[in-house]
C-alpha cells in the first residue's frame, strides 16, 4: 500500500455501497467491482530520496474489489497511461510507477470480468510551495512543530494533504500522522500545527500536496484521485535544557510577603 493513500479500505467499501455478502474466501464477481485508484506526483528533480525509482516522478495505487465479497480482485489487468501495474499480494493493490507532466492528461483502465473500467483526470499544474520548515531546519520532539505552505493551483473540490515521511524508509509506514493517512485541509488553509510529542526522532521528509477524488470511473464504483506533492527535509531531536533563568536574580522579599 502506498503510504500516502487519503482513504481507507473500509471507507473505499463504504463510499462505493459493497462489502457485503460472500464467505469462506470465495470471491464471486456480481457486478462491476469497487474500485479506487491514486496517483502520486512530485516535482522532476525533487522527489523524496528512495521513493520513486529514478527518471520517474509518480506512484500509482489501484484497488480492485469485488463489491459483493469485499474481497480483492488478484487477475485483473490495470494500467496507468498505458503502464502496467503489477498485482501485490500484501498490500492487495496494484502499484507501479511512471512518469508524468505537469497538467498532463492521465487515463486509468482496469479489465476484470470481460468488461474494461476507464477514468481520465488532468494532473495538477502547480503543487504547494512549503515555506516552513525551511531546508536545514531542526524540529524538537518536545515542541509544536508549524508547516507553512501556499500555492498548488487549488480546483473546486480539492483539498491539501500533509504528512511526514521516514527518509531511512520512506515507503514505509508515516511517521506522521500516527495512523499512516495523509491529514486532508480545505483549500483554504495554508498553515498546520503538529502537537508537541507528536513526532519520533530522526531524519524526516515533509510532504504537502494537493489532491482532488474527481474522477468517476466509467461503469464502476469509487473514484480515481490524482495528487501533487512537494517535500522538504527535517530533522527531528530530543529537545534539551540549554539553561535555567531565575528572575529576580537577587530578591529582597518582606517577612509573610511573596514574590
Amino acid at each position: 500500500m502506498i503510504a500516502l493513500l487519503f482513504l481507507s479500505l473500509a471507507l473505499i467499501l463504504n463510499s462505493c455501497g459493497g462489502g457485503g455478502g460472500g464467505g469462506g474466501g470465495i470471491s464471486i464477481i456480481q457486478g462491476p467491482p469497487a474500485i479506487f485508484a491514486e496517483l502520486v506526483r512530485f516535482p522532476t528533480g525533487s522527489v523524496p530520496p528512495g521513493l520513486i525509482p529514478s527518471g520517474l516522478n509518480s506512484m500509482a495505487s489501484v484497488y480492485v474489489i469485488d463489491d459483493y465479497s469485499g474481497e480483492p480482485i488478484a487477475n485483473a489487468a490495470v494500467s496507468m497511461n498505458n503502464i502496467l501495474l503489477t498485482f501485490n499480494a500484501a498490500d492487495q493493490d496494484y502499484a507501479g510507477n511512471l512518469a508524468v507532466a505537469p497538467g498532463e492528461s492521465v487515463i486509468l483502465r482496469v479489465t476484470v470480468g470481460g468488461n474494461t473500467y476507464i477514468a481520465s483526470g488532468t494532473q495538477f499544474t502547480s503543487y504547494p510551495t512549503i515555506s516552513a520548515p525551511g531546508l536545514g531546519t531542526s524540529w524538537q520532539t518536545g515542541y509544536a512543530s508549524t508547516i507553512l505552505w501556499s500555492g498548488g493551483a487549488p480546483l473546486a473540490g480539492s483539498y491539501y494533504g500533509l504528512g511526514i515521511l521516514d527518509a531511512d524508509d520512506p515507503k514505509g509506514p508515516l511517521v506522521w500522522p500516527s495512523d499512516d493517512f495523509i491529514t486532508t485541509v480545505s483549500q483554504s488553509t495554508t498553515s498546520y500545527s503538529i502537537p508537541a510529542n507528536s513526532l519520533t526522532v530522526g531524519n524526516r521528509q515533509v510532504i504537502v500536496g494537493i489532491g482532488i477524488e474527481k474522477y468517476t470511473i466509467l461503469g464502476a464504483g469509487c473514484w480515481f484521485s490524482i495528487n501533487g506533492f512537494s517535500y522538504v527535509p527535517v530533522a527531528v531531536t530530543d529537545a534539551t535544557l540549554v539553561s535555567i533563568a531565575v528572575t529576580p536574580s537577587d530578591p529582597s522579599i518582606a517577612k509573610g510577603r511573596t514574590q
